[in-house]
């Protein structure tokens, strides 16, 4: 954790956050480890207020802030645990010894998935293969959004849904302060990694159980110094004050939150009025992330809308409190293994934070 980015993202605990028991700034408890620059890699964040005293821990740099932490952290301790220091033989073994669709399975499959969209251009040529799904559809679905807009407000920007931080990258190459936030901390630790060093490694998915270890190197990094931070926190309660953020941008995550319409109100609320946000998701709708009722269209066809979530998402923007500024649609692929994909078409939303308060009518 960043001790310098204190001050544009100064935590809050999220704790009294949902209790609705104020805005409190969290403390820095404990600094167990520090690394050469001063950054908190591992320690503690504590809330002042003494009816909370809520510790949230800080590990391998991220910190984890969550409303039910212990709870968080349970879920979590496989990400937490996970380990990228094996040699490649040793991960070979281990991974032989996996249950497909098992937690530590589906994890890296997550990583090689984002791990290739986010830095398949800089992996050694020929090392993976593409099966037509090009890299970088993160950074085009970014440039969509940014196309709506002439440029964000001055101030802080929250990348909501990071993943391994290629877009939180590319935003903070404008010199402003940029915050990374996932609730993949096992992510968030190979993003912190590539943003301090400027090079990465993970198992890229070949086909099965079959991984190939990559490493790569992203030019340019060094010049974001102190660069990005990352959190590790829930994307619908921000561990954020109130009208605290000229930009969010959040790609391709809302149809994987529990509860789409709550998160947008809470973004509307940590945005400043005439703040920005950028939008962009397929509407990938399941009932694995997200409840029936909580889609934003996806059901419901014989209704006014006839099911259609662009509709529904407009509805909920205004009631949120947003303005809406252009809409457009980009391709996305999402590579699976060397011979399979999946493409989607996202649509794409900027909007702005207007005077009125988050759900309200007047």
């Amino acid at each position: 954790m960043n001790p310098s980015l204190s001050h544009p993202f100064r935590p809050i605990c999220p704790r009294c956050a949902s209790r609705a028991e104020g805005e409190h700034a969290l403390g820095l408890l404990a600094r167990d480890v520090t690394d050469e620059q001063g950054r908190v890699v591992e320690g503690a964040l504590v809330c002042p207020r003494q009816d909370c005293q809520t510790e949230y821990p800080i590990i391998d740099g991220v910190p984890l802030l969550f409303a039910d932490v212990r709870r968080a952290v349970a879920a979590s301790m496989a990400q937490i645990e996970t380990r990228d220091d094996f040699s490649p033989a040793t991960r070979s073994r281990l991974g032989d010894c996996l249950e497909p669709g098992s937690v530590p399975d589906t994890l890296r499959l997550y990583q090689s998935t984002y791990a290739f969209d986010h830095f398949g251009e800089f992996f050694p040529r020929a090392s993976v293969v593409s099966t037509g799904c090009e890299p970088g559809g993160v950074l085009r679905c970014l440039a969509a959004a940014r196309s709506l807009i002439d440029t964000f407000p001055n101030g802080p920007i929250l990348d909501i849904g990071c993943a391994v931080g290629r877009s939180t990258l590319e935003l903070a190459m404008d010199g402003r302060p940029v915050l990374g936030l996932d609730a993949n901390i096992a992510m968030l630790r190979l993003a912190r990694k590539v943003a301090q060093s400027g090079s990465g490694r993970a198992a890229i998915r070949r086909v099965g159980m079959v991984y190939e270890p990559v490493e790569w190197t992203v030019p340019g990094v060094a010049e974001l110094a102190p660069g990005p931070d990352f959190w590790c926190a829930d994307a619908e309660l921000l561990p954020l004050p109130q009208s605290s953020l000229a930009g969010i941008v959040a790609l391709n995550c809302l149809d994987c939150l529990s509860n789409p319409a709550g998160a947008l109100l809470s973004w509307a609320g940590a945005l400043k009025p005439g703040g920005v946000l950028l939008l962009t998701t397929p509407f990938d709708w399941s009932g694995n992330a997200t409840p029936l009722d909580a889609w934003l269209g996806g059901h419901s066809q014989r209704g006014p809308e006839r099911g259609a979530s662009e509709a529904a998402l407009r509805r909920h923007l205004s009631w949120a409190g947003f303005e809406i500024l252009g809409e457009s649609s980009v391709a996305w692929g999402v590579r699976l293994h060397d011979r399979a994909s999946t493409m989607y078409n996202s649509f794409v939303v900027a909007a702005r934070r207007n005077n009125r308060q988050p759900g309200s009518t007047s």
